[in-house]
C-alpha cells in the first residue's frame, strides 16, 4: 500500500481539449514537486503514444528507469514516446516515469488478455467496464507503491463528454477504496464571448461551458469532492478586464451553489519562458493546494 500518500488530484476539462490541462497539473504539482508523482491517462486507442506527437523516453527520464520499463516491456524500445504533457511536468521539478503515460489502446490490450476468472465448472466470468475500472486503479495503485509519492495528480486526456473515458470515474473511486485516500476533482473549464456586440456596445460573455463543466464532473465523478473550477478565457476580447470575468464568476458561483473559493480565475499567460507561466499559476493556486 503507498503509505505516503495524502493527495490524489484528478485534473479533467470540458468543452474543447488542448485548454491547459497539462501546464494546470504541472502547476499544482510544482508546489511539492519532489513528492508529486504525475500521470497522465490518455484515451487514445493506439497501442503506444505516436511518435510525431510524443517525447522519446530518454530525453525525460532516468536511466534506471528506463532499464526497469524495457525489462517488463520487451516489446518496447528506448524510443519509447510519452505525452509531451510529461516535458511539462519536468520542467515543473517532477520525476517523470515512462509507465505513468498510460494509453487506453494498451490499458485495453492489457485487459483483454488477463485469464479468465474461473466461477464454476465450463463457466468463466465476463469482463465489464466495472472490472475495466478496477484494473486501472490497480495500475495505478503499482505505481504508487513503487515511488511512494505524497501526492499522486493524474490528468485525464480528452474531455469530460467523451465516451471513450467511461471507465476512468470508476476507477478513481476504487482509487479511494484501496488507498484510503479520496481524490478531489479539478476542473479546467473557460469563459467564450458571443459573436457580435450587444445594442450598446458591450460585449456579452458566455457561461455555459463552466456550468456545464460543473454539472458533468458532478454527475460522472459523482460521490467524489469538487476542488477547484479553474476558469480560463477564450476567444474573449481584450477590451474585457480580468475584473469583469471574475465579476461574472460570483453570479455562476451563485448559480451553481460552489463554495466560495473553489471558482478561480486565472488570467491567460502570455509571459515568455514556461518557467514563468508555471510559477505565475502556481502563485494563484498555492494557497488552494497546500
Amino acid at each position: 500500500m503507498i503509505d505516503t500518500l495524502k493527495h490524489i488530484y484528478i485534473v479533467v476539462c470540458n468543452g474543447i481539449s488542448d485548454l491547459g490541462k497539462g501546464w494546470l497539473a504541472a502547476s499544482i504539482g510544482s508546489i511539492d514537486a519532489e513528492h508529486t508523482l504525475p500521470i497522465k491517462i490518455d484515451p487514445l486507442l493506439n497501442q503506444r503514444f505516436p511518435q510525431h506527437i510524443g517525447i522519446p523516453i530518454q530525453e525525460l527520464c532516468d536511466s534506471d528507469d528506463i532499464a526497469r520499463f524495457l525489462a517488463a516491456h520487451p516489446e518496447y524500445s528506448a524510443e519509447y514516446h510519452i505525452s509531451d504533457d510529461f516535458e511539462t511536468y519536468h520542467a515543473a521539478g517532477m520525476k517523470v516515469h515512462p509507465e505513468c503515460n498510460i494509453v487506453a489502446g494498451d490499458l485495453l490490450s492489457q485487459f483483454i488478455n488477463l485469464p479468465d476468472v474461473f466461477i464454476r465448472p465450463g463457466e468463466f466470468k465476463k469482463k465489464t467496464f466495472t472490472d475495466l475500472s478496477y484494473f486501472l486503479a490497480e495500475q495505478l495503485i503499482a505505481m504508487g507503491e513503487c515511488y511512494q509519492p505524497t501526492t499522486m495528480i493524474i490528468e485525464v486526456g480528452g474531455i469530460l463528454e467523451d465516451y471513450e473515458s467511461i471507465y476512468i470515474p470508476g476507477a478513481m473511486r476504487f482509487l479511494r477504496t484501496l488507498t484510503g485516500v479520496t481524490p478531489e476533482l479539478i476542473l479546467l473549464t473557460y469563459f467564450e464571448q458571443a459573436d457580435g456586440n450587444l445594442t450598446d456596445g458591450k460585449y456579452r460573455l458566455k457561461t455555459q461551458h463552466i456550468r456545464r463543466g460543473i454539472k458533468h464532473v458532478q454527475s460522472l465523478y459523482y460521490d467524489l469532492p469538487l476542488k477547484a473550477c479553474i476558469v480560463r478565457r477564450r476567444n474573449v476580447a481584450t477590451a474585457l478586464a480580468d475584473t469583469i470575468l471574475e465579476k461574472e464568476l460570483e453570479n455562476v458561483r451563485y448559480e451553481t451553489q460552489l463554495a466560495a473559493g473553489k471558482l478561480i480565475y486565472i488570467p491567460n499567460v502570455n509571459e515568455p519562458t514556461l518557467a514563468d507561466n508555471l510559477q505565475r499559476i502556481r502563485r494563484i493556486l498555492e494557497g488552494s493546494f497546500r
